[in-house]
């Protein structure tokens, strides 16, 4: 009985080990991979499917409220119906490996072609919040920032999606995270 008892216990400290650093971990080999610019293993950590079809909708959703706004001109309500139609092209051509790797590694930031929309900032000094056992977020002590959300991989995780700060797809505003 106290062997069982035991092993019940060294698996608890396990499993509650691996909750609680695996997310950390996971940061640091996605930070690794893209300073050594290693594309291949940084797209082991991104999941590019949700991450596009969660920008889509957030561009979506910002992009109607401006139509909203924009009913009594009929020129702007034209010009956000066109950029509504250029959406699904542009997130698929910003989502890509290189683009991600851009993100996690500042020196490859600055080398993004610049007539290729940028990808959000990774935050230097991340804060982790878990959310239940298969989420967690990463973001910034700057609540004016976006945030990383990650969602369990079987027993990794992958990036899944941005929470956008409000106002940030209001002009003049550039999305950090």
């Amino acid at each position: 009985m106290r062997k069982l008892v035991s092993a019940l216990i060294v698996i608890a400290i396990a499993v509650g080990g691996w909750w609680y650093a695996s997310p950390l971990w996971t940061l640091r080999q996605m930070r690794e991979a893209a300073q050594s610019g290693n594309s291949e293993q940084l797209s082991k950590y991104v999941d590019y499917p949700a991450v596009r079809e969660d920008l889509k909708s957030e561009f979506r959703r910002a992009m109607l409220a401006e139509m909203a706004t924009q009913s009594d001109n009929g020129f702007g309500a034209l010009g956000s119906a066109f950029a509504l139609a250029l959406l699904n092209p542009m997130i698929d051509a910003m989502v890509t490996p290189e683009g991600v790797e851009a993100m996690f590694d500042q020196a490859k930031r600055k080398s993004v072609q610049e007539n290729r929309p940028k990808m959000p900032e990774a935050s230097s000094d991340p804060i982790v919040d878990r959310e239940g056992f298969d989420q967690f977020i990463v973001r910034d002590k700057d609540p004016t920032k976006g945030s990383l959300v990650f969602k369990r991989s079987g027993l990794g995780w992958k990036l899944s999606g941005f929470d956008m700060p409000p106002g940030a797809f209001t002009r003049g505003n550039e999305v950090k995270l």
